[in-house]
Parts: C-alpha cells; structure tokens; sequence
C-alpha cells in the first residue's frame, strides 16, 4: 500500500553571513546512516524526500543515524553543545538516543514501525561557534517507506498430536499451530471446509486453534500491500474398531462350547484392543471373558464390546445363543421373606434358588455371587444377587438372578396448629397431615391425627408427633412450639379518690414492661371524660355539670400483652363542688317522695376522720332544734316541711362551721 508522501526539504538555518560563504555546521550523512529491519538486515536511507521498498513481511526495528560536522566545529559541539533527535512517523513521536562516541541517533529499544513517511528532525542548544563559519542549528530530513509483496513468503501448520487425528474420549481436540504473522500489520483466521467452500471460524483470528471436529482446516495469514499465504491441514476423525460376526445365532450344543466366528479389524497397534464380554437373559459365561471366544453354558444373549485403549473408541456386537440338543437348567429366585424389598420393617430377606432341567431329574450343587454355596442365602443390603446352578447328572449349568431392593423412605409429613400463642387456659389443635396411610403417636401417648391441648406453663410448649408408614414402617418425628403468654400484671392504687370541680385526676395503674393499659369510664354530672382510651389516664381535667350536686367517675382499667388481658380493676373518683376546708354542703335539698335526693349528702375531704366525730345541730326559721347527730347518721329532708333552715357543724378539732339550706319539693 503506498502512502502519499510529504516531502520535506532539508532545512537549513543560515547565519548572518554570506550565503555563499556558509557552510553546515552539522549535517545528516545519508551514506552511512541505515534502517534496520524485523529480520535484522541493515538497509541503506534512500535520497531526501525518497521511497524505500520493503517486504510486506519486514518493518522498521530501528535506526542508526549519523551526523557529521563542518571542519574544526566537532569539538565544539561536542563540548558546549546538546543533541536531541525527533522521528515523526504517522500519528506517533519518538525520541531518539544520541551516542556521542559515534555520532549516531537511535531508537532505546526496537519499536517495529510499518510503512509510511518518516520525518527526522535533529537539533543543538548553542549550535553556533564563536566566529564560526557555519549557519545551521537543526537538520530535517523526510523519506517514506512503503510495503510491497513477496511471493516466496509462506505459512506452515503443526498439529498436536501428530497426525491430526481426534480419539473418542471426552473432549478430544487437535491443537492446531500455525506460523505466527510477521508483525502486528497481519491479520490472521481459521476457516474449516463446508460443502465446497471454506468458512470462517467465527473468533478463530490467532496463530494456534483447537479443533474439536474433524475436517479441512485452512489457516491464512493476511497483511499489506495484498501480502496473503494460506496452508492446509487434515483434522481427521477417531480410527475405530470394527467388530465382525460370522454368525448372529448360535446353537447351544454341549455344556460348554465357545462363542465362535467373532474377529475385529482394527488399524492399532497389536494388543491395544480390549474385549469385554456381558451375558443377559440368562447367558452364563464360564471362562475366556475377554477374549474373542468367550465359553458359555446357558442359552441367552451375550453382548462384545471390543474398545482401543490408545483412543477410547469402540464397538459393540451381540450374539444370540438358543438352546440345542442338550438338556437345560432353568433357575429361578424366590424371596422366602414373601417381599423383595428391604425396609424398615424388614431388615433382610432370605432367597431361595429353584432349578428344574428341560428333560428328566438331577440333583444340583449352587454357588451364589456372595461366596455362597447353599440353596438359600439370606441377604440384608440391597444388591443384584446371582446363582449358578450346575447339574450333577450332566453338568450342565443354569444362572438366574434377583433385584433386592431398599425403601427407607421417612414419610412426608406437616403438622401444623390453630394458633401459635395462646392466653393462659386456652386450647389449641394441632394437626398432622401425611399423604400416605400411617399411625400417629403423639409425645403425650395420644394416637390420632388432631391433638387438642392446653399449654400448661408460661413460655414455650413442645409437642411432637411420630408418624410411621404402613408401606414400610419408617417413621419421622416432627414437633412444633405453641407459646403461652402470661397475663399482664395490673395494680391500681388508691381504688377510690376525692377531687374537687376543676382539678385534674391521674389513676396510679401500672402493668408489666410490655403490656399496654386499656380503659373505659362512666361519668355522672362529670363533663369532659371519654367513655373509652389506651394508655394511662394522667392529668384528666374533672369539671362538674351542675355545681349543686357532687359527680362521680367509675373506671375501668384492664391490661393487655400479646392478646392477652388482666383482670380489671376499678377506680371510683367522686367530684365534689369547690368549698372551704374541703366540706361541701348542699344548699338546697329536694325530697320527691321517690326515695330519690331525699338525704341531706354532705361530702367530707378525703382525708377527714370518721363521720361520728362531726356533729350536725339543724334549727328552723325559728331556732327551734329540729335535729342533732353525727354525720354518721342521715338526715332524711322527706320528714321536714319546706323552708330554710339552718345548721350548726362542729369538726372533730372544735371548729363550728354553720350556714343555711333549703328544703324545696318540686311541684
């Protein structure tokens, strides 16, 4: 491929001196100067601005170079000046080592540059001597490089192993190895033979490929300037055995007569091939088991497999053997033990062999797979059992075998219960469930598939259930944690409280860390209490409706844990309209002949003594006495007209507290 070429001049920088009289002070000598190319040889710098031909397999490794000096500058320069040499080439720059003991530039270390233009530019700091003569301080110098064919280039492939040839084992391959490209310019890429054309091989672009498939492989090497060299390879596929059978069915004819008519051609080394012989359907083989003639003793069918052991491949055959003129040994096993299973209820299984002969009587002698050698063998692992049996009449021999198997299956079972958490007291069902017929025995001793149960401590519970299959009488045990809740503590003190209109009342309940307190409450002549709350009452305001007569709040506060509750406590609070030392007496009093605010209710402080010790003198309008007690006895208004009258109370401490009331009927 030819690149267009920039051409640069040799630039020279001249001094204030004549042009005719200046000379170069410094200069690049083409003469001597060479490129070094990937294979090593040495090739001279064409003319400035000139091409250079080169093998498409080769590139530039490196460079050499050389400048020389104008007549009595060298030293100079050598001794007072620096040198730097820059190589541009395509989109890269390279700078480039100056060897001073022999004047040269060039690269540190191969750099294997392709084709294209190169433009050389060498400079020197204080390039000028003193009076010297001479004008330049910088050289340049451009050439190109380009790429052309070369028809004796080629590409050779190796395989591993060799010959390429694949084997029947697990993922055989051919590693096949191709020449590697020149340099990095080449492309290379693996095709395989399809049809009549070769294809790609999709990812196949490196110098080595493995081959998993037989076929023609094709391995080409791309690069510049229509560079191209392919090669061929055979990967052929495994080399088999062929087994070859005279005769597909033989008779029978003696007690023990050799397989005959087998033979296998194979291109392998001698004795690399390996025979294994299998009896079925009866087929006993006495001796020569891996030989081409194997000795039978029983009609059935025996089955060759004749493999390579250089490269696993095989071949398979099957012969039929039928009975001939000979008399024949049937055999057959029977389980004792009524079942051929081995399982939980059965641990092992005693088996019997039966033999009878085609024509007439014998008696036999037996040898089992186990060693054995008694009619009856009992057994206890799950296993192929096998019996020969020989004839002692003719000796002739029969072979029969049994399948013993192993069910220890645990069956599958879920059990499952109505509710997890439960209050003290409460009932819970557990429930189990198999889908096979079994019996259920629970840790308790009940039987069943349903237990109903009361936990009986706070905490955890564990109850577990045994469920045993009828099939085979394995069990499996599976349990389940019912926890009960304890019920949540609750106090509340004082029961009772006396508060006056306007104060705020806080009940004194407390429960347990992680329970919550739930209540409810019933007003009389008390405004502002919901009926119902969560949480603890602190900090009700109590205000009365009618500030003639006392209220009263009745509380009802229950604690609650996880769905659980306390017992309810009740707290009473009385409401008593504001009054001087904390006794209220009321005004007016109304006797209705129904039994119903007929009794003067005078309200001592919650903290006052025992109501005999207040004394009561009560006088009518006309200071008469009409009636003295305690206040421990009541002073019923139905037995006195209307009309004011007025009282006299004296406290425990002395003090006479007196004032007026009304006794008023309603019309």
């Amino acid at each position: 491929m030819s690149i267009a070429r920039f051409l640069v001049s040799i630039v020279f920088l001249w001094t204030s001196a004549p042009l005719l009289l200046a000379q170069d002070c410094f200069s690049l000598n083409t003469s001597v100067s060479q490129l070094i190319s990937s294979s090593g040889q040495a090739v001279s710098l064409p003319a400035a601005n000139g091409k250079l031909q080169l093998p498409c397999t080769q590139t530039i490794r490196n460079f050499s170079f050389v400048i020389q000096f104008a007549p009595g500058t060298e030293r100079y320069f050598e001794d007072s000046t620096q040198f730097t040499g820059v190589l541009n080439h395509k989109n890269s720059t390279f700078l480039l080592q100056y060897n001073k003991a022999q004047n040269t530039f060039s690269f540190a270390s191969d750099q294997h540059l392709g084709e294209g233009i190169y433009l050389l530019t060498l400079s020197s700091i204080m390039c000028m001597p003193s009076g010297g003569g001479c004008s330049n301080c910088f050289v340049q110098y451009s050439f190109e490089i380009e790429h052309t064919n070369d028809p004796a280039w080629s590409v050779d492939i190796e395989s591993e192993p060799s010959p390429a040839t694949l084997t029947c084992f697990p993922g055989s391959q051919v590693v096949l190895k191709g020449t590697p490209p020149p340099h990095s310019g080449f492309k290379a890429q693996w095709a395989r033979l399809a049809g009549a054309q070769f294809v790609d091989i999709p990812g196949a672009n490196q110098p080595n490929y493995a081959a998993a498939l037989s076929g023609t492989y094709l391995y080409t090497l791309t690069g510049p300037a229509g560079c191209r060299a392919s090669n061929l390879i055979a990967v052929r596929p495994p080399e088999r055995p062929e087994i070859r059978v005279g005769a597909q069915q033989q008779e029978l004819s003696s007690c023990a007569q050799p397989i005959v008519g087998v033979s296998v051609v194979d291109s392998g080394a001698p004795g690399n091939l390996i025979f294994a012989w299998t009896p079925s359907l009866g087929g006993l083989i006495l001796s020569d088991t891996h030989t081409f003639h194997p000795i039978v003793g029983t009609p059935g069918i025996y089955t060759l497999i004749v493999r390579r052991a250089d490269n696993g491949c095989a071949d398979t055959a099957a012969i039929s053997v039928v009975p001939g003129n000979i008399p024949i040994v049937s055999v057959d096993i029977s389980s004792v033990s009524a079942t051929d299973v081995l399982d939980c209820k059965t641990s092992s299984l005693t088996l019997r062999a039966n033999a009878s002969l085609s024509t007439g009587t014998s008696s036999y002698t037996y040898r089992w797979s186990t060693g054995a050698a008694s009619r009856e063998i009992t057994v206890s692992q799950p296993n192929i059992y096998a019996v020969t049996v020989t004839a002692l009449d003719n000796g002739c021999v029969g072979y029969g075998e049994k399948v013993i198997f192993r069910n220890t299956q645990s069956p599958a079972v879920t059990l499952s219960s109505s509710r997890d958490t439960v209050c003290a007291g409460e009932a819970v069902v557990l429930s189990v469930l198999t889908p096979d017929p079994a019996t259920f025995l629970w840790s308790d001793g009940s039987t069943g598939m349903l237990l109903n149960v009361t936990p009986p401590t706070d905490g955890s519970n564990y109850y577990a259930v045994t469920v045993t299959a009828n099939a085979n009488g394995c069990s499996s045990v599976v349990g389940k944690n019912i926890a009960r809740v304890p019920y949540p503590p609750l106090t509340c003190l004082p029961a009772a409280i006396t508060l006056s209109h306007g104060q705020t009342v806080s009940l004194n309940c407390t429960t347990g860390p992680l329970a919550q307190l739930f209540w409810t409450a019933v007003a009389s002549n008390v405004t502002g209490i919901a009926s119902s709350g969560i949480g603890p009452v602190q900090g009700r305001r109590l205000e009365l409706i009618s500030l003639r007569s006392p209220g009263q709040v009745d509380f009802v506060v229950f604690a609650r844990q996880a769905g659980c509750s306390s017992a309810p406590a009740q707290v009473v609070v009385h409401v008593v309209p504001s009054s001087a030392g904390g006794i209220y007496i009321p005004e007016v009093v109304i006797p209705n002949g129904d039994g119903q605010g007929s009794t003067w209710s005078i309200v001592l402080p919650p903290d006052a003594a025992d109501p005999s010790a207040y004394e009561m003198a009560i006088y009518n309008r006309y200071g008469a006495l009409v009636w003295k007690n305690t206040l421990a006895s009541p002073f019923v208004a139905e037995h006195y007209p209307d009309g004011v009258y007025f009282y006299v109370l004296t406290t425990p401490e002395g003090a006479a507290v007196s004032g007026a009331f009304s006794i008023l009927r309603r019309k």
